[in-house]
């Protein structure tokens, strides 16, 4: 059982056509194979999505607190309560 290489152009690819063209990109899944690929892709997602949460949580910090499932301390209910 040799495992291919991973083919980062193909990941773009892959990336364009699910965005572009879904029913396609879907339709045409392979049904069987290994875990390699897959786990590789999520990883990189995973990534890609830390990264972009930190660069917006830099930028503007508000914006990490959905992410993160809390509230900003202005929105708190009760860190108001306990300041009055």
């Amino acid at each position: 059982m040799a495992e291919q290489a991973f083919d980062f152009q193909k990941f773009i690819d892959d990336i364009k056509n699910s965005l572009l063209k879904p029913a396609d990109y879907f339709s045409s899944m392979a049904k069987q194979g290994g875990l390699g690929e897959p786990i590789i892709k999520a990883l990189i997602y995973a990534a890609v999505a830390a990264l972009v949460t930190f660069i917006l949580g830099v930028i503007i910090p508000s914006a990490s607190y959905g992410a993160m499932g809390g509230m900003p301390p202005s929105m708190n209910v009760t860190s108001a309560a306990t300041a009055a």
